[in-house]
């Protein structure tokens, strides 16, 4: 097994963290980055050592390059003026170069792990590793699931017949998948979380963005409350898919009037995505903050449009005397489209840069929200119609198996710390850079 120490040194009140590109003083961080950061690595390892301004430029640099006689220089004065009343630390050899002049100590730290262990311990790099890695049961599972639901279903339309006991199977086969999919992630999710501040060493608090200790504890507390509750809207999302899968056995099956069903459960489907997407996106929207509820209102809106359904069709039947099969087609596009769009901002959402999804990740996910709208009409058809709902059930498996991989790897959690932290900076540059425009 591969192991890499992380790189740190320690020297009077100062830190340098090589690993994390952080220098402390005390628990204050000090701006030093770039070339002079590099020099500093460089006087840092070579205590009491003459470095000339040759090999000081080698160190910055990786080889020769052609530069201003005075550029090392100002790197010096950098980190003297960082220094501030211990800036001979650095002792001036004139002519010749400089001296790091202090007990450095190279601080213990706990060994990073390889990436064959952190496959072990279900901290896979990549969503391709965890696939092959801790996630390797579950993709299997999934995977003969969709085949066998995909296979029933092209029997099924290559014997051309009206089979309702077929459809009624390869229906149910779907219905199955998806609520082994709920359960596995009610009882196998295993989520990361943040240790105890106590249990982590101010280097790594620093380096991941926190102010310090105390910081860190009190977000401790809000990220591991927003990562739940986007953990139960997931379920529920997950468990809203059973239902609509059931209504499509049950509107080819029963009667005509049961594909109103589908619409009720589509929309109970769409609010579910809403909800997902309310956190993710909770502090990129202007004025939101720690404090800002959505999902109890979402899930109140969802119902209240569920009710209001019900009453429109009855009142479009009974009163308006409008033909249900047209009104039913009507509300199944309308419904589809707006699955559609909530699909596509929620994946927007899952695009950002801090939750690393691949191309092919991306294209099948957008192709979740490409066939949305039209599920509900061409998947309750006889024939090839179902294997459209098999497709679905394959994109619906792969993104259940992305968020898991989120949940397990950490990454989801980070997300959310870097989404509080990250958009009031920008916000405050944007503001700042408005002022420098003609």
């Amino acid at each position: 097994m591969l192991e890499t120490p992380h790189e740190s040194y320690s020297f009077g009140e100062f830190t340098l963290d090589v690993s994390g590109h952080l220098f402390l003083r005390g628990q204050d961080e000090i701006k030093l980055t770039g070339k002079p950061f590099k020099a500093l690595v460089h006087l840092v390892k070579k205590p009491n050592t003459l470095v000339t301004k040759n090999e000081l430029i080698d160190a910055v640099y990786g080889g020769d390059i052609n530069l201003t006689p005075d550029a090392p220089k100002k790197w010096i004065d950098q980190i003297r003026a960082a220094l501030g009343e211990h800036d001979q630390m650095i002792e001036i050899v004139r002519g010749e170069g400089w001296r790091f002049k202090a007990d450095v100590k190279a601080k213990a730290r706990p060994f990073v792990r390889a990436a064959d262990e952190s496959l072990s311990k279900g901290r896979a790099g990549t969503f391709k590793e965890w696939r092959r890695g801790p996630g390797k049961g579950i993709t299997l599972a999934l995977g003969a699931g969709v085949i066998g639901t995909t296979a029933l279903s092209i029997g099924i339309a290559l014997w051309r017949k009206d089979n309702v006991a077929g459809k009624m199977a390869a229906s149910v086969g779907q219905c199955v998948v998806i609520l082994f999919a709920f359960v596995h992630s009610w009882f196998w999710e295993g989520a990361k979380g943040l240790r105890p501040k106590e249990r982590c060493e101010d280097v790594d608090i620093k380096a991941a963005g926190f102010a310090d200790a105390e910081d860190f504890a009190t977000d401790t507390t809000y990220l591991t409350n927003t990562l739940h509750e986007y953990r139960k809207y997931w379920r529920m999302l997950l468990l809203s898919w059973v239902p609509l899968y059931v209504s499509f056995a049950i509107a080819r099956f029963l009667s005509a009037n049961a594909e109103g069903l589908e619409i009720l459960f589509n929309i109970l489907n769409t609010a579910m995505i809403v909800l997902c997407f309310n956190v993710l996106n909770r502090h990129l929207d202007e004025g939101s903050n720690k404090q800002s509820l959505t999902g109890s209102a979402s899930i109140v809106l969802s119902f209240a449009v569920i009710l209001a359904v019900l009453i429109g069709i009855e009142l479009s039947i009974t009163i308006l005397n409008i033909d249900a099969t047209q009104l039913l087609n009507f509300g199944t596009i309308l419904t589809g489209i707006a699955a559609g769009i909530a699909m596509a901002l929620y994946v927007g959402r899952l695009q950002s840069k801090f939750l690393r999804p691949g191309p092919a990740l991306l294209i099948l996910l957008y192709s979740y929200t490409a066939i949305q709208p039209l599920v509900l009409y061409i998947g309750r058809h006889p024939g090839w119609g179902m294997l459209l709902l098999d497709f679905a059930l394959l994109l619906k498996c792969v993104l259940y198996l992305y968020m898991t991989w989120l949940f397990q790897s950490g990454l989801l959690l980070f997300y959310f710390a870097m989404a509080e932290r990250t958009h009031p900076e920008v916000e405050r540059k944007w503001a700042a850079f408005q002022r420098l425009l003609g």
